[in-house]
Parts: C-alpha cells; structure tokens; sequence
C-alpha cells in the first residue's frame, strides 16, 4: 500500500499563548482510493523548541504497515524546519504495539518526575506514558 501524507490547515486553540501555537494536523490517505487511514495533530511549545504529537490513530485494518512511521516522520520534519530540536508524545502505557513503534523510532520514556505520587499532580501518569526524543535536520 502506496500513501500520500499531507498536512492540513492549523487551528488557533482558544487560550492561544505564546508558548503554544496553532494546531496543525497530518493525514495519511491510501494513494488508490484516498481515503483516511490513519491522523495525528501537532504544535509546539517552549517557544517552538519542543514539537507535541497527539491523537494519532491509525484505522485498524491499516495498522502495522508504516503509516504512524509516516505521520510522525511528517511531523518530525514539519517541526525541525521550524527549529524544534525534540518531539514529545504520550501513549497509553497498556499499548504495547504503539510503544514497540515509537522506541523503534528513537523514543524513549522521560523520567519520572514527582515519585510515586505524581499521579495526584497528573492524572494522566496513571495511564500515559510521555516519551520523547531529539529532532533536528539531517
């Protein structure tokens, strides 16, 4: 399977900052029949040092034939021509196969800041994995 991977316009999120810009979003279509097969949405942060990847699915019938490898390729590199030097995600910590695909990929967990209580701070620990890695132009 052929796929064609585009990037779609940005949205302005309500409480836009400085530290956060618009939110932009990638798509991967089947080459033959166009239609979406898998998405993921990006911005940046840290005054556009560090790119954020989120949201990213894959139809299932789809999955493990290299398309999230292409989304988060197209962000990657979307992001490092604008200067970001790291690309973070969070992944469900039970999603053995997305975590398998983005260690594959360079990414690694980001310690564990707050001890076994950090939960309280962040919910999101409880379930969430963050990982991150260094990004940059080749």
């Amino acid at each position: 399977m052929s796929l064609r991977v585009a990037r779609c316009a940005a949205s302005t999120p309500a409480r836009a900052t400085t530290s956060r810009r618009a939110i932009e979003r990638v798509v991967a279509r089947d080459a033959k029949s166009g239609a979406v097969v898998g998405a993921c949405a990006f911005w940046t942060r840290d005054d556009g040092a560090t790119a954020c990847v989120a949201s990213l699915a894959v139809e299932r019938a789809h999955r493990r034939r290299g398309v999230a490898t292409s989304l988060v390729g197209a962000v990657e590199r979307a992001c490092a021509r604008r200067g970001a030097t790291r690309c973070a995600l969070r992944v469900n910590r039970w999603n053995r196969g997305a975590i398998a695909t983005y260690e594959k990929l360079g990414y690694v967990e980001d310690a564990v800041v707050g001890g076994p209580m950090a939960w309280v701070m962040d919910p999101s620990a409880l379930v969430q994995r963050k990982m991150s890695k260094p990004i940059g132009i080749e």
